[in-house]
Order: C-alpha cells, then structure tokens, then sequence
C-alpha cells in the first residue's frame, strides 16, 4: 500500500510542518465497512502494514529540489543469537547509501 502525503500549498511552496507516522500501522478503522458503521469495528479483523520506506523531499518549492528515500530491509540476523529480527533502515541518497537508526 502507498500512501501519499501532498506537501505543497496551492501555490507550490513547500508545506514545512512535521509529520509523525507509527511503523506499523492497523487500517481496520478506516475501511468501508467501519466507515460506514455496517460492521462494529471490534468485529473487523486487523489490517496491519509495516513501514518499508518513505521518499522525501528537500527542497523549499515543487520547481526545485531533491528526492531521496528512507528504506528497511525485510529483516536481519540478530548478532547475538543468529535468529531473524527487525530489519535495518538505510537512507538511499543518489549513490550514497548509509545505515541509520529508526
């Protein structure tokens, strides 16, 4: 699923406030049926996505600016006991290419 953010006004400037998103996120509260309250939301099974990148832009203006993302691998080996775990995040900047914390 990809979710897209529009963050520039009408007249192309850039919107500068933060966003906050969870790395995991349960949709169930906003598909159709608990929309439309057909079904009790504690009735609806989960609609859990994990979060595998986001792209940014730098830049003040849409006629100017650059993109680079943010991606997670799928998972990692754990260093300790060798058992898959989280997977790592790494910034993807032209040819540059870095592991960075969440």
């Amino acid at each position: 699923m990809i979710f897209t953010v529009k963050r520039f006004d009408h007249f192309g400037r850039k919107i500068q406030s933060r966003i906050r998103y969870p790395a995991v996120f349960n949709i169930k509260a906003h598909m159709d049926e608990a929309v439309d309250d057909r079904t009790p939301l504690e009735h609806l099974p989960d609609q859990v996505y994990d979060l595998y990148g986001v792209v940014v832009h730098q830049g003040s203006s849409t006629s100017s600016g650059h993109y680079y993302s943010y991606c997670r691998t799928d998972m990692a080996l754990s260093n300790e006991s060798g058992k898959p775990g989280p997977g790592k995040w790494y910034e993807c900047n032209d040819s540059h290419i870095a592991a960075i914390s969440e």
